[in-house]
This record gives C-alpha cells, sequence and structure tokens, in this order.
C-alpha cells in the first residue's frame, strides 16, 4: 500500500517562499498556490496555530507544524484526492496508510473512502472482482507529552487504526526504562486499541527522527540490533494487532531521504551472496529471523495467548495456545535458565531461531539448531543466555521432531 498525506500541504523553506517538490513542480506555501495539485488559498483552511490538542476543532482546523491545512469539507478538495488515490489504484495498488489522519474529521474521511473505486482487476492483479481498499488511518500525535483527547473510536468504523503506542512501549522495555513483564497484558487492558482494529510496528519513518528530552531515541532501531531483533521477534510472536514490519536504510540526519543515484533516483538495492541487502540498505523484512517468525505467526494465527511466565522484570515466556511456544531473554547479564511449560505435545523440537533453514509445510525431519525436549507434562528445560544477538527461542507444534 502507499502512504498518502492529504492532510496538509508543505510549507514553506526558511527564507524561501519558493520551494520545488522532489518531482519538480513549483509551489509558494506562503500563498498557498499549488498549481500542480491544483490548490488556491481558498482550498486551504484559515492559518491558525494547534495549541490545545484536547480541542477536536482546533486539531482539526488549524495548521500541524505550520503546514498548509486543507479544508477537506470542501467538495472540490475532496474530488481532487479522491481522484489522485483512484490513480494510484489504477496502477495496482492494494490500499493506502493516511498519514496525519487524527488531524482530519472522521465524516470527511468516510466521504473520501466511499468515493474510491474497487481495487484493479487487471491481469495479474490478483484481486477479486469488487474487492475494496486496504486502508489504515494514522492517528499518532508526535508532540512529546501531549495525549489528545480524541477517541479512536470515531475512526473504528473506517478501516485498520496506527498508533505509535506499542513502538514507543517496546522501546521503553528494550532501552531499559520499561520490564518486558510490563506486556503480561498487551491489549485493551493496558489502554491500547483493540487488537481487531490495530496495526502495530516497533518504529517508523517519523519516530527514527524523533528523539526524546535527553537527545535518545524514543524507538529501537540498528542503532541497537540486539534489541531491535528482540522487538521484531516479540511483535510477530504475539496475537495483538496487525504487524507491519519495516524495510528501510540508513541515514546520518533527521533529513535524510532514501539513497539515490548521481540523477537523484531511488538506488536499486543490491544483495551479498547470502541474499541480504547491501548498506546503506537494511530490508528488515529479508532477515532471516523476521522469516522465521512470519512462519510462526502464520502458523499461530487465530490462536490465543496462554500460560505466560516471567521472572517479574525481561524475562518472558507464552504459548500460543497449542500451536507454540516462545521465550525471550532480554536481560543483560542473567541468563534465563528454567523448566517452562510449552502447551506442547511430548516430543523433541527444533528452535525455529537457532536452526539453519526455514521450516517446510509439514513435521521437521531435521535440524541444525538447538533442540527442545518436552515431557509428557509439556513442560521443557529453556536455556538462554543473554550474549546471544537472537535471545529467544521459537516452536512450533510442526517442528517436532519425533
Amino acid at each position: 500500500y502507499v502512504e498518502v498525506v492529504f492532510n496538509h500541504m508543505a510549507r514553506a523553506s526558511a527564507g524561501e517562499p519558493v520551494t520545488r517538490g522532489t518531482a519538480g513542480s513549483i509551489v509558494n506555501p506562503a500563498t498557498r498556490d499549488y498549481p500542480d495539485a491544483p490548490y488556491i488559498a481558498a482550498d486551504f483552511n484559515d492559518p491558525c496555530t494547534i495549541v490545545n490538542a484536547n480541542d477536536p476543532h482546533e486539531l482539526r482546523n488549524c495548521w500541524k507544524e505550520d503546514r498548509p491545512d486543507l479544508n477537506h469539507g470542501l467538495a472540490r478538495v475532496r474530488q481532487r484526492i479522491v481522484d489522485a488515490l483512484n490513480r494510484l489504484l489504477a496502477l495496482g495498488v492494494a490500499g493506502f496508510f493516511v498519514d496525519s489522519a487524527l488531524y482530519m474529521w472522521p465524516h470527511d474521511l468516510r466521504a473520501i473512502y466511499d468515493r474510491l473505486q474497487n481495487l484493479s482487476t487487471a491481469d495479474g492483479s490478483g484481486f477479486a472482482p469488487g474487492a475494496r481498499p486496504f486502508v489504515c488511518y494514522d492517528l499518532s500525535y508526535h508532540q512529546p507529552g501531549v495525549k489528545p483527547n480524541v477517541s479512536w473510536k470515531a475512526y473504528a468504523e473506517l478501516g485498520v487504526l496506527a498508533h505509535d503506542r506499542f513502538a514507543i512501549d517496546i522501546g521503553e522495555v528494550l532501552l531499559r526504562r520499561k520490564p518486558f513483564h510490563y506486556f503480561v497484558h498487551l491489549g485493551t487492558r493496558l489502554g491500547y486499541i483493540p487488537r481487531e482494529r490495530a496495526l502495530v510496528y516497533v518504529n517508523s519513518p517519523a519516530l527514527l527522527r524523533q528523539p526524546d528530552a535527553d537527545g535518545d531515541l524514543l524507538v529501537v532501531s540498528m542503532r541497537n540490533a540486539r534489541a531491535y531483533r528482540i522487538a521484531l521477534a516479540f511483535l510477530l510472536a504475539h496475537r495483538y494487532g496487525l504487524a507491519r514490519v519495516s524495510s528501510s536504510y540508513e541515514f546520518t540526519n533527521l533529513t535524510e531521504g532514501p539513497p539515490v543515484d548521481a540523477q537523484g533516483q531511488i538506488a536499486p538495492v543490491r544483495y551479498n551472496a547470502e541474499g541480504a541487502c547491501q548498506r546503506p540498505w537494511i530490508c528488515e523484512h529479508r532477515w532471516p529471523t523476521v522469516v522465521k517468525m512470519l512462519q510462526f505467526r502464520r502458523a499461530s494465527n487465530g490462536t490465543g495467548i496462554a500460560s505466560w511466565v516471567d521472572n517479574g522484570q525481561n524475562q518472558i515466556g507464552f504459548c500460543r495456545d497449542r500451536s507454540g511456544f516462545v521465550a525471550f531473554n532480554a536481560e543483560i547479564s542473567l541468563t534465563l535458565k528454567a523448566k517452562l511449560y510449552t502447551c506442547l505435545e511430548a516430543g523433541t523440537y527444533c528452535d525455529l531461531i537457532s536452526n539453519g533453514a526455514l521450516l517446510g509445510g509439514g513435521t521437521v525431519t531435521e535440524c541444525t539448531g538447538t533442540k527442545v525436549v518436552v515431557d509428557a507434562d509439556g513442560q521443557a528445560d529453556i536455556f538462554i543466555k543473554t550474549q546471544l544477538e537472537e535471545p529467544f527461542v521459537a516452536l512450533l507444534a510442526t517442528s517436532k521432531l519425533s
């Protein structure tokens, strides 16, 4: 799907009232003149600053960080947005991630969505006739210490909802601000959006560029690779929400875009002999551990969380009913060595993480990784050192060797 921004337009650069877009279009944010859109000053809300984010009128009708705010109540503004989205649908996209949805009235978003075309059924699209676009609405608010008093329920019937809450919480856990035990009740009991409506992730382009008050990152990233791998594995092991895995790139300053060639075109992704992306591309979605945990997530789809256990701090384990079991050791110096209930039948199982290859569709017949023996009571001795870059194990019912 495509990330789209239609809450606002680009703001003026300091000392440069006329700005050129990346595609070459000329705009004048100071006069709200965007000829290639096309938008004129009358298409925008009057300038005002969001001072009180708890005022829904101010949040939706004022300007986000000095960016000219479109008036979505105008029929001509809605139509231009619909036309742009429909052009993308005709090209074959499956849907959209709507940036800054929190800053727009839900009824305006509904009016726009209802006028979108169905997904394209052109040759090779794979979409069924009459299929509707998948749309996710961004409800994040990126002002530290401020939580707008706007309920997710107003957006619930529009589609899937994205919020930074999980990303910030898993960052606080793995960057040593909260214990992993915090997630024992991950879901509505922690004040989260219901899982069937939630899109969750461990970071985002915006969060990777938003330091906390001390100048440190709010979320995990490649700067702390061990924590990043734990976060991604936990995201995919748990049942909460629709998981999104980033496919990112390295950058050194907050305004840096993706890698480009000498002509300013996005640089091609190149791979090494193992199939991994070469830097500056990171390509988390190709990491073997991520691929294996995606397999775990698929195999445990539709199952619950059972038999959660932890040490009160940063060692946890839980079952996905009888389809799988995971254990994590996020401690710095404390080895996880315990007999844990796995919810699995007695037998010997192959750990997905340490195994050298992906599991096949059926029962595993050989294992190059750690073998875990489950006794008649469903208990297994779990041993995870803190020195590991991937200090977790994952067992599936289909990974049984005997």
